[in-house]
């Protein structure tokens, strides 16, 4: 019988199986295979600059992050270091406006490390063209300039600017502003002030460029005077009607010009309202005409005119006692006169004509520089301004003047 144990070829092939299974042991059990999970792995945007030459940009720029579950010996995990990972995700496909999803690639893995779920497995990318746009610049003013003072109009250099950025967001902006303070300013301010978007929040809007991005702003500040406001009318109403009321709101305007402007300054005149063919009442919003150097301070360079237009109506009231005036002490007039009937027909606005009651009308007899004897006298009625008498039934009176009995 042969003794396996004595053969040193079979004792080194022995050995060298058993070698096999204490390393599997030991791999299997000292070094296992396990899953372990690596969080929030920047995520690199490669190639983003060729968007540009495309007319693209990624509308809304954000930090993007992967989860990765990895698989493999618990020494090469170990091994892994969160630096040494190059996560991903290649832009230079695309080339039209919109959303894209695109996959995310990783390395610097050990060879033998697996990856067993990538989350999320590609990122949303929004791209949108990018656009110019001509926009004013708006100044907003700040605070109170010194007592007695107010700005005028300012001047901005320049006045207009460039803004360059993705479609959505420049649809988005309401204004390129520049913000200067003139608190207790008693003096022109000059300033080269920085730009900003303003959206209709007046959040500012990022991820644009301005060009330029600065202005230079020149702010005059001068005295300021109360004037009263004049409307200019012009026109003809129809036959039969007439204008009653002139209403200007506000009736006075706070103006601000030079110390030599404003001391000759009285009164600011409006443009011209023709009243030809009105026959009702009507309100107009019209301009200021307003001299040069001279601005209306905290308001519109405009006001409200309201004109009251009515027809014209006769009316007639019959009058029963006369008005006996400038007759002197010693004479005396025939009582029966003073209840002589008299019709008067009075014509006029409207409103005026029948808002009268009968003491607001009075006809009056003047006696002045009449001696005793007969007299024939004009009567004459003593009527509200913007009424006029059409006639007085009967005109002309007889009257007897005697002396008064002792």
């Amino acid at each position: 019988m042969i003794n396996i144990f004595n053969n040193s070829k079979t004792m080194w092939i022995i050995s060298f199986l058993a070698a096999i299974v204490l390393w599997t042991y030991v791999v299997s059990e000292q070094n296992p295979k396990i899953s372990d999970n690596i969080t929030k792995i920047p995520v690199k945007l490669m190639n983003v600059e060729t968007l540009e030459g495309k007319g693209l940009v990624i509308s809304d720029p954000q930090e993007y992050t992967v989860d990765i579950r990895v698989y493999g010996r618990r020494n090469q995990l170990y091994k892994i270091q969160r630096s040494q990972l190059d996560i991903q995700a290649d832009l230079s496909q695309l080339d039209s406006k919109g959303t894209h999803h695109v996959p995310i690639t990783v390395a610097g893995l050990p060879d033998d490390v697996e990856i067993n779920n990538k989350n999320p497995d590609s990122i949303k990318i929004t791209l949108d063209q990018i656009v110019q746009q001509e926009r004013n610049i708006k100044v907003n003013i700040t605070g109170k300039p010194a007592d007695g003072m107010a700005y005028l109009s300012y001047v901005a250099n320049p006045s207009k600017v460039t803004i360059e950025g993705p479609e959505k967001l420049l649809n988005n902006i309401r204004d390129v502003v520049a913000l200067i303070d003139i608190t207790n300013k008693n003096q022109e301010v000059t300033q080269s002030l920085p730009l900003k978007a303003l959206d209709s929040d007046g959040r500012e809007v990022s991820n644009v460029t301005i060009s330029p991005s600065t202005v230079d702003v020149t702010i005059p500040i001068g005295p300021t005077k109360t004037v009263d406001v004049n409307s200019e009318i012009i026109g003809n109403l129809p036959n039969g009607f007439v204008i009653t009321n002139v209403e200007n709101t506000p009736a006075k305007i706070l103006i601000g010009a030079t110390t030599q402007q404003l001391k000759d300054i009285e009164a600011i005149a409006t443009e011209k309202i023709n009243v030809s063919g009105y026959s009702r009442s009507f309100e107009k919003k019209v301009k200021l005409l307003l001299p040069q150097g001279v601005e209306v301070i905290n308001g519109e360079a405009a006001i409200i005119v309201k004109i009251t237009i009515e027809p014209i109506i006769n009316r007639e009231f019959d009058i029963e006692t006369l008005n006996v005036i400038n007759l002197k002490e010693e004479l005396t007039i025939q009582e029966d006169l003073m209840n002589l009937p008299i019709k008067l027909t009075l014509r006029g606005p409207k409103t005026q004509i029948e808002s009268l009651k009968d003491g607001d009308v009075v006809i009056n007899l003047d006696a002045k520089n009449l001696q005793e004897g007969q007299h024939n006298i004009t009567l004459k009625a003593d009527v509200p301004e913007g009424i006029t008498v059409e006639s007085i039934e009967p005109a002309v009176v007889k009257v007897h003047i005697q002396g008064q009995a002792e």
